[in-house]
This record gives C-alpha cells, structure tokens and sequence, in this order.
C-alpha cells in the first residue's frame, strides 16, 4: 500500500485510485503508438469520470490550468512539427484536444460527484476565456 494511502483517511484511497486511473489514461493516450488506431473525432474514453474526479480532488486550478495550457500550446505548436500524412496531423490535433475535454469539464464542475462524469457525445470544451 502506497505511503499516502491509509484505511483511516479513505479519502486518501479514493484519491490514490483517481491517481493511478489518470496514470493510465496518460500514457494510453488515446491508443497512440498503437497498431489500427485511428482517432478521427475530439473522444471520450471509459476513463474520463476518474480523470474528472483527479483533476477536481487531486490537483488545484492552477494545476489544471497548465494542463489545459500546455495542450492547447501543443496544438498551436501543432503545424510546426512534422507528421508523416496529412492524417496523422489531424491524429495528433484530435488526441490532444481530447486530452482537454476532462480538465475542461472539471474546472467548469462543481464538486458534486454526479457532476463529474462527462455527457456520452463529444463536445469541444475549452476553458473559460478571461
């Protein structure tokens, strides 16, 4: 059992879990590097309500603000690096995008848990401009 989880501070667990569910939802990215994976559309994936919750009980706005922040800088960055096809462009532009939609759910959610998972259809939720 890891250091910061303890059976007296279930909070704690529940936050571990969120953790390690965005651990896994970062490093699939969205299939990349996977054979026969074409991420044609911005997507959902099962994990987003863990995302969501990470993102609302393990990390500040200010956290989640440079995560919305670097992925956006990524897609404006995104025509300066080289893509092989015109489709892995779009591969690329559609899986960061996607990366946003739990980050932006959650700054725009309260802390109500059934507030936390995201609408089935796909939608482009970016942060509230200033």
């Amino acid at each position: 059992m890891p250091p910061d989880v303890c059976p007296e501070h279930p909070a704690r667990e529940t936050q571990e879990v969120w953790r390690q569910a965005f651990e896994r939802w970062s490093n699939w990215n969205y299939g990349e590097g996977q054979k026969n994976t074409i991420l044609n559309e911005i997507s959902l994936s099962n994990l987003d309500f863990a995302v969501v919750a990470h993102a609302m009980e393990c990390q500040t706005e200010e956290e989640r603000n440079a995560f919305i922040a670097g992925c956006l800088d990524k897609v404006g960055r995104a025509e300066h690096a080289w893509h092989s096809s015109q489709g892995a462009f779009q591969e690329y532009l559609y899986r960061t995008l996607s990366r946003i939609q739990p980050f932006a759910h959650a700054q725009t959610s309260t802390s109500d848990p059934k507030h936390m998972a995201l609408e089935q259809e796909w939608r482009v939720l970016l942060p509230p401009s200033e």
